[in-house]
């Protein structure tokens, strides 16, 4: 910045003429890895989907995040959250009005909590979007053959107090291999899953969650622009740690179960959730996600910028795999957007490009 001084009375009028005291300097310029259509298309998206939730009366959704990531070396290409806020309401004079939301805790509760980046500070549990999770940690276990079938029942129960867990869809009941579970989406195929994980004992009651930390879970992603959180991948060791009555603390099978699916304590970020499906795409890589590509000094009208630092992204690294399970689960997502029986399939089985999810 610059820096002019000027003499004024006591009633502010000026009494000299504006002394300049420093040149002000134009600083450089940051390239990003966005791509201003895909960030126009995320946010438009964004609004459409939680506008039309509320509409239909289903989900009463007031905020959500999109984020794509170019899953051979993390670069991103949009990122979208909402609500947001517009970051001109820093420039000039800041109006205190304007910039409450950002800076009042009651206000900012108010309206939803605009200036947090729910691509990276947002915690949800995953859901569905967990289940190639548990199916790699089950392959690489070798808890799960992935041909071999296993049923898919309305309903299974489990423990000494008989507690009952559902599917989803109530209709099912068939044998199913995994890409078949994972295109139906059938919750009581993961259960199984989840029980054999905690029949193998303390260390069966921790492999899962330690593959997902290789899967780049339960700690940040390396961002460059930071500001991230961890999220949570739930262990006997952190229930024991966090609750007070003896039951509580205990790792139950319930604890087992539902984790399979992506539900009760645990807490991923969507950027999270993108770098793992940009794995299962690469094939077995983790990218670090990066939006920064380079340092520019501006050039003059007509021509070009001068690079002064390009930022090359992180090699991706091998979270170790079986590639042969990874196209399991890959055959799995395929058929759940293309399958007459894929959860997705009436929304994603005409896109002109190939969608696997």
């Amino acid at each position: 910045a610059g820096q002019a001084e000027i003499r004024v009375d006591s009633m502010g009028r000026p009494q000299g003429p504006l002394q300049l005291r420093r040149e002000a300097r134009p600083g450089k310029a940051v390239r990003l890895t966005i791509d201003a259509g895909l960030q126009r298309a995320a946010e438009q998206a964004l609004r459409y989907g939680i506008t039309t939730a509320r509409a239909n009366e289903s989900y009463y959704a007031d905020g959500g995040a999109i984020v794509a990531l170019d899953p051979n070396d993390g670069a991103v290409l949009a990122m979208a959250s909402s609500p947001t806020y517009k970051p001109s309401v820093y420039v000039g004079r800041v109006d205190p009005k304007k910039i409450e939301p950002l800076v009042n805790d009651k206000v900012a509760k108010e309206k939803n909590y605009p200036g947090i980046n729910r691509v990276t500070s947002g915690l949800y549990p995953p859901g569905s979007t967990w289940k190639p999770v548990t199916a790699l940690a089950a392959m690489q276990e070798h808890i799960l053959q992935p041909y071999q079938a296993l049923q898919c029942t309305p309903t299974a129960t489990y423990g000494l107090d008989k507690q009952e867990f559902r599917n989803w869809d109530p209709y099912v009941n068939q044998p199913m291999t995994l890409v078949e579970a994972l295109a139906r989406s059938c919750d009581t195929y993961f259960y199984q899953l989840g029980y054999q994980f905690y029949l193998e004992g303390d260390r069966g009651r921790n492999r899962m969650q330690q593959w997902a930390r290789k899967f780049g879970f339960g700690v940040p992603t390396g961002f460059d622009l930071g500001g991230e959180q961890s999220g949570l991948i739930p262990t006997p060791a952190w229930r024991k740690k966090h609750f007070e009555t003896d039951w509580d603390r205990a790792w139950n099978p319930g604890n087992s179960i539902q984790l399979a699916i992506g539900q009760q304590d645990i807490q991923v970020t969507p950027l999270q959730m993108a770098r793992f499906y940009a794995m299962i795409a690469n094939g077995g890589k983790l990218v670090t996600p990066y939006v920064v590509a380079q340092v520019e000094q501006p050039a003059a009208r007509g021509q070009e910028p001068v690079v002064l630092r390009r930022y090359a992204p992180d090699p991706p690294e091998s979270v170790g795999v079986d590639p042969a399970a990874l196209q399991v689960v890959r055959d799995g997502l395929y058929q759940a957007t293309h399958s007459s029986y894929g959860t997705s399939s009436g929304v994603f089985a005409s896109f002109p490009v190939p969608i696997a999810g």
